[in-house]
């Protein structure tokens, strides 16, 4: 246990390490990079315009709206917590907030064990009430903001979202819970535009006329 915590805890400060690196070279040379993939694109000026404005609102819905989900879910989790009695209710909520990023299972993993432990203790109305309060309030809550946001800020499937965390986490660790989405929905937006360019044989003009 010891081992695989300090190796967690080397893999988290290297990523940490390697975030910085990004984002000092993103600050410096964005600009130019944006140009430059710009430039690689097959259509005309206007057409490039509109391609970076879509990967520009993928990027926007990604990456403020995981983790604000995140944040209003731990939030709402607290609440609960402090309604039914459980103790450290802050330190639950918080870690609550992270859990939201691990798909299928989401917050479940912490409100579940919670109740069960209540339970145990014979505090049997506050493990029902925790229990209901999770899958009612706390599970639907992020269905609706999920839907809500992603839908909002650039119509991307929430199924997106969790096959993208799927496949994020192996590959990037704790930075795949926003890279991964992204890339999935960047990859389904490329595959949208193929096809409609170069298989329906839309003209340029109309590429953005359908949702995909």
């Amino acid at each position: 246990m010891g081992q695989a915590f300090l190796q967690g805890v080397f893999g988290f400060g290297v990523n940490i390490v390697i975030l910085l690196f990004v984002l000092y070279f993103m600050l410096v040379g964005g600009a130019r990079m944006e140009a430059y993939f710009k430039s690689l694109l097959p259509f005309d000026a206007a057409v490039a315009r509109s391609v970076m404005h879509e990967i520009y609102k993928i990027v926007h819905s990604n990456a403020v709206s995981i983790p604000l989900i995140a944040i209003v879910q731990g939030g709402i989790a607290y609440v609960g917590y402090l309604l039914c009695g459980v103790h450290s209710a802050l330190f639950w909520g918080v870690v609550t907030c992270f859990a939201t990023v691990i798909p299928v299972v989401g917050t479940a993993l912490v409100w579940v064990p919670l109740a069960a432990f209540m339970a145990l203790g014979h505090n049997w109305g506050a493990a029902a009430g925790l229990l209901a309060y999770g899958v009612l309030v706390v599970t639907q809550a992020d269905n609706v903001l999920r839907f809500i946001l992603q839908r909002r800020m650039a119509n991307t499937h929430p199924i997106v979202t969790i096959f993208g965390v799927l496949v994020g986490l192996p590959l990037f660790g704790f930075m795949g819970v926003i890279f991964g989405p992204l890339i999935l929905a960047m990859f389904i937006f490329f595959v949208h535009l193929f096809k409609r360019k170069y298989i329906d044989r839309v003209d340029e003009a109309h590429l953005f006329e359908t949702d995909y």
